[in-house]
């Protein structure tokens, strides 16, 4: 007698290694500790709520669910807020005693508003994105454009 079609448990072990297939082609890569770490993708390790902070001794202290250092690569980095009329350099404060050179965060997946100064190199941080320019003025007319603005009566 001839077979013509697939047992129950036959059509079992296909999709149990269709599964794991897929699982290890698409999930297991996000796992991998070798993900890098930039700048750029600073919101997203935040997401949907996190801080980071730089001290002025070079160490970092990144808070989401647990305690961890990223290595970012940053030399004395210079942060400025717009106040509405022009953009003024931000001064963080103290944490534990440790001066706060850089402080970034994400709040309900909502991350803060500035231009962040570092080797050279400007950070133009809005609610959602982070993009990266060459020079100052290339981010202050970015961060400036009228449909990256909150509303009237809103704010970041």
């Amino acid at each position: 007698m001839s077979k013509l079609a697939f047992s129950l448990i036959e059509l079992i072990l296909i999709v149990i290694l269709i599964g794991l297939i897929s699982f290890l082609v698409f999930r297991l890569p996000s796992f991998s500790s070798s993900k890098e770490v930039s700048i750029l993708n600073l919101r997203n390790l935040l997401y949907p709520n996190g801080e980071f902070y730089l001290f002025n001794d070079g160490s970092e202290l990144l808070i989401k669910d647990k305690n961890q250092t990223l290595n970012l690569k940053f030399s004395l980095p210079e942060v400025f807020v717009y106040n509405g009329e022009f953009f003024e350099k931000k001064e963080f404060g103290y944490l534990k005693n440790r001066k706060i050179v850089f402080k970034y965060t994400v709040k309900n997946g909502i991350g803060d508003s500035f231009i962040l100064k570092n080797n050279n190199e400007f950070y133009v941080f809005k609610p959602f994105f982070i993009k990266k320019f060459n020079s100052f003025e290339e981010a202050k007319n970015f961060f400036l454009l009228k449909n990256y603005q909150p509303k009237e009566g809103e704010y970041y």
